[in-house]
């Protein structure tokens, strides 16, 4: 073989060589389309704010048009957050829609009422809710519901609901004991103490519920009131669930890393594929 065929032989292995690594490269990758959606919003004013009594409105959330059992999450967070019950069969986001709505009008028109019959200062109502994608991964996808209002008394109010469903089917929200390995559990809680001290900037030689929180055991439990991230797995407390409204809400997330000793078998391989 001569130098002229050699050099053309070894390009051509090279080139061979490049595109069964690139095929075999491309073979291991995970790709997937994100859930499309629209954004609903509505912003609105009962009343005029510059002269008298009014009750502002703003609602927005995500419209899957492409995906009924993802819409009725939607329209159960929506309910769900504004009226603090779960207790309801499934409805759709334009059906929750309505019922806010509607429920908004209704006290604005009582609040109205009241003040012309007190006599009572003009201070306004408001009411701010949202639901929102926080992730959307190959097997997951998490929604969180966010409201802020204030409908009279001494102080305004919120809530913050967490969910993650599955892709599989959309029907069927995470439960901690399907993330949780039940044999861990208990290494799994230490850690989540530890991360809410110093989430709280708590003093770690105190018992939690000596430093004005209420834990039935007396000791830091997670919440249901989760969902999954690309940090980690975020716990929100409310207002009122663990502590007094004047200690505020609770917002810990739990690094991935720190988690993945403790999560069931099924769960690493959904979240983490390639291991």
């Amino acid at each position: 073989m001569n130098v002229r065929k050699l050099n053309q032989f070894l390009v051509i292995v090279f080139l061979l060589g490049i595109f069964t690594c690139t095929q075999n490269k491309n073979e291991s990758v995970i790709t997937y389309a994100p859930l499309s959606f629209d954004l609903k919003s509505i912003d609105t004013t009962l009343g005029d704010c510059s002269i008298s009594f009014c009750h502002e409105i703003d609602l927005k959330y995500p419209v899957f048009k492409q995906n009924e059992e993802l819409d009725k999450w939607v329209g159960q967070l929506l309910y769900s957050t504004r009226f603090g019950s779960f207790d309801i069969d499934f409805i759709t986001s334009a059906d929750a829609e309505k019922q806010i709505m509607e429920h908004e009008k209704i006290q604005y028109e009582e609040g109205l009422e009241l003040r012309e019959d007190m006599n009572m200062a003009s201070q306004s109502f408001y009411s701010n809710l949202e639901v929102s994608v926080l992730w959307d991964s190959l097997r997951f996808i998490s929604l969180q519901s966010k409201i802020d209002t204030y409908s009279g008394g001494a102080h305004p109010n919120s809530t913050v609901l967490l969910i993650s469903i599955s892709k599989d089917d959309f029907s069927n929200e995470l439960m901690l004991e399907e993330v949780i390995d039940s044999l861990k559990y208990p290494e799994f809680l230490r850690q989540l103490k530890s991360d809410f001290f110093k989430t709280r900037q708590l003093d770690e030689q105190i018992p939690v519920n000596d430093q004005g929180f209420w834990f039935e055991s007396g000791d830091v439990e997670p919440t249901e009131n989760f969902c999954f991230t690309s940090e980690g797995i975020r716990f929100y407390y409310n207002n009122y669930e663990i502590a007094p409204y004047v200690l505020g809400a609770t917002d810990v997330t739990l690094s991935w890393n720190k988690l993945k000793p403790f999560l069931t078998p099924e769960i690493i391989r959904l979240l983490f594929p390639s291991n």
